[in-house]
């Protein structure tokens, strides 16, 4: 039982000390995210984005066909693709 916690627990500081990729990001929002949501949405799970890197990544993930975008400027929503 300890070894399971020590080991949860050496996974949860090595990624609190590096940076994930944008895709990595994408990847865990969409996992956790089931849905409609927003760029806000988005960038509440990771507080640590600006605005305009949020947008890159969600513009990535439309390009990539992860999933689909609705609307425009400030009414945009994204759905699952």
């Amino acid at each position: 039982m300890l070894a399971i916690i020590d080991r949860s627990l050496d996974e949860l500081l090595f990624q609190a000390t590096r940076k994930l990729t944008d895709e990595e990001r994408i990847t865990i929002f969409l996992e956790e995210t089931g849905g409609t949501f927003t760029r806000k949405d988005y960038m509440s799970r990771f507080k640590e984005l600006s605005p305009a890197t949020a947008s890159r990544d969600l513009k990535k993930a439309v390009g990539n066909r992860w999933i689909k975008k609705y609307g425009d400027k400030k009414t945009t929503t994204y759905k699952k693709g």
